[in-house]
């Protein structure tokens, strides 16, 4: 048996102009309010695996970053335009001074830090990069075994990630 699901739809603030078609307003609405609140655009975060002699590629913060200290894939969020593939090849570039070979998607899920935009996460596997690496973007680098990754203090964002690649080896 279907249950029928009641909406209450806000009035709009502003006319909508006649050469509209169809417009979906997406919002919540808070609590005992009238007025919506506009959804979070969701921030689009890649970062890499990269690998080499068993080893993984893993970074720390900077203490003047956000999440100082914290461990984490090297990579950077999405801008305008670029396709998540592209965006981790710039971000590669201007953090580690690599020209990469982006391979296959990892892993992609979606993670909220409180009070923070939510999070589409995509991670890559890097095969091949060219040039010197320069880890001067980071307080710290390591290559670390997969198996060692759980004992690392990284971002919240990442961990189950990293136990996955922890039990994968």
């Amino acid at each position: 048996m279907a249950r029928r699901l009641r909406l209450r739809v806000p009035r709009l603030p502003f006319t909508l102009g006649s050469h509209l078609d169809l417009l979906f307003v997406l919002t919540r609405m808070p609590a005992g309010s009238s007025r919506p609140m506009p959804t979070q655009a969701i921030l689009t975060v890649t970062a890499a695996v990269i690998r080499r002699e068993g080893r993984i590629l893993i970074c720390r913060r900077r203490t003047d970053q956000d999440h100082a200290g914290k461990w984490e894939f090297p990579g950077g969020k999405v801008e305008t335009g670029e396709t998540p593939q592209d965006a981790l090849r710039r971000e590669l570039q201007e953090e580690l001074e690599i020209q990469s070979i982006i391979d296959r998607e990892v892993k992609r899920y979606s993670y909220s830090y409180p009070g923070r935009r939510p999070l589409e996460l995509i991670f890559f596997s890097v095969t091949e990069f060219t040039g010197n690496l320069d880890y001067s973007h980071f307080h710290e680098v390591c290559w670390a075994l997969p198996a060692e990754l759980p004992s690392f203090d990284f971002l919240e964002g990442d961990v189950e990630f990293v136990k996955e690649l922890a039990a994968q080896g």
